[in-house]
Order: C-alpha cells, then structure tokens, then sequence
C-alpha cells in the first residue's frame, strides 16, 4: 500500500516504549503469532494526547496487524471485539484509532464496525494523512450472583 506504518519498521526499542504505555494482546495460533493489537487507556498513548485522543474517557488503539496471508478470515474482528470490551472494562466512553486516508480497506472495516469520522491529523514523520475514527462503547454494569 506504500503507507509508512510505524509498526511495519519500528525497532525493539520503539515496540518496548508503545508496550510500556498500554495494553498489549497477541493472537498465537499453534504456537506461532498471528495478529496483535494495543489498547491505550485515556491519555496513555504513545504520541501526543491532542485533539480527539486529549479528550477524557477516549481510550484508543493501535498497532493492529493480523499476518497478511490469514486476513479477511475474522482473526482482525476477533481482535477489535476484545479490544473493544476491554476498553469499556477499563471504564472508557470511547474507543478512537486511526489510519491513512486512503487505506480504504481499513476504513471500510471500521466504518462497518460502527466507527465514526472524527477529524484528520497529521503524525510526525508520516507520509500520509491520518483520519481518525470513534466508537461510543456501551457502559458496563457489574450484575452480582443472582439467587432464586
């Protein structure tokens, strides 16, 4: 696609840093790595909190990969519903991520996913345009032992 991902060549240290300031989960299947993403609390990713990301209660995500020959096959889907619940868990309203403007593969996922335009931004360093997108995440509620 020719976007300049950081996570498609980003050094251990870098990986070290973006773990340190989030959650990190990975999809192993028979042993081997299969996908990965990162969830970041509010104001707890990597780059600087500003715009959509500053706004308290936006949680977000990143560093999203599944190995290219196993995409298209719901292991991506699998990895975002987690991450999503996970985000409410942590009592985040919202769930933001971004991605190139002309990615539109990973546009459509997310729209379909009920992800939402916010704003366009530009990241240090990168060769294309950010758009970012938002999910409004349902609360959660803690249902204790019912008994009959």
């Amino acid at each position: 696609m020719g976007f300049n991902y950081t996570g498609s060549y980003q050094d251990e240290a870098t990986t070290r840093q973006r773990i340190s300031t989030g959650e990190c989960y990975v999809l192993v299947e028979r042993g081997a790595l299969v996908g990965t993403i990162m969830l970041y609390p509010p104001h707890g990713q990597p780059w600087p909190a500003e715009k959509w990301y500053a706004r308290p209660g936006v949680a977000s995500c990143g560093q999203f990969a599944v190995a290219p020959e196993l995409q298209g096959r719901g292991r991506g889907s699998r990895l975002m519903d987690f991450v999503e619940r996970r985000a409410a868990e942590i009592g985040s309203a919202e769930l933001a991520l971004d991605t190139s403007e002309g990615a539109d593969h990973l546009i459509r996922f997310y729209r379909n996913r009920g992800y939402r335009f916010i704003e366009f931004i530009q990241h240090d360093g990168k060769t294309y345009r950010s758009a970012i997108f938002s999910k409004t995440l349902p609360a959660q509620t803690t249902l204790g032992h019912l008994t009959g």
